[in-house]
């Protein structure tokens, strides 16, 4: 196994922390709201602003891109900050479904980049405990 692969035991632990988060949202839903909204809001903000950086990256010329325009930012990192600013701030603002669909795009496409499932067992085991874990919250708390 290399390092970064996804294991079986790494999903049981995802199973059991998506249920104590539950658990703690439950008793202390007043705090949790604003843990969790910071938490989201600052996600979306580092993954819109990754997805906004590569497609920059690719985008722009080679003279514009390499050459530091505000101390060692590129004119990717400024657009890519901007970018993700206006979209994650007007999210924030307004709520919008369009910009929510924009943001869990760019954080499922992290999240892809960044986990590496060796086989299918491992893929399996997570999707059996998640449906577990969506039944059990859904509909038996």
């Amino acid at each position: 196994m290399q390092e970064g692969d996804f294991n079986v035991y790494q999903a049981l632990i995802f199973f059991a922390g998506g249920s104590i988060m539950m658990v703690l949202i439950f008793f202390f839903s007043t705090v949790m709201d604003y843990i969790i909204m910071f938490v989201a809001t600052l996600t979306s903000f580092c993954s819109v602003c990754l997805v906004l950086y590569m497609v920059c990256e690719m985008a722009m010329s080679k003279e514009f891109n390499n050459d530091p325009k505000v101390g060692q930012a590129t004119g990717a990192d400024l657009v890519a900050i901007c970018g993700s600013f206006l979209i994650v701030g007007y999210w924030f603002l307004m709520r919008s479904w369009i910009f929510n669909n924009i943001i869990c795009a760019c954080i499922g496409y992290i999240v892809l980049r960044l986990i590496n499932v060796p086989n299918f067992k491992v893929v399996l085991a997570l999707y059996m405990l998640m449906f577990i874990f969506d039944i059990f919250w859904v509909f038996l708390s």
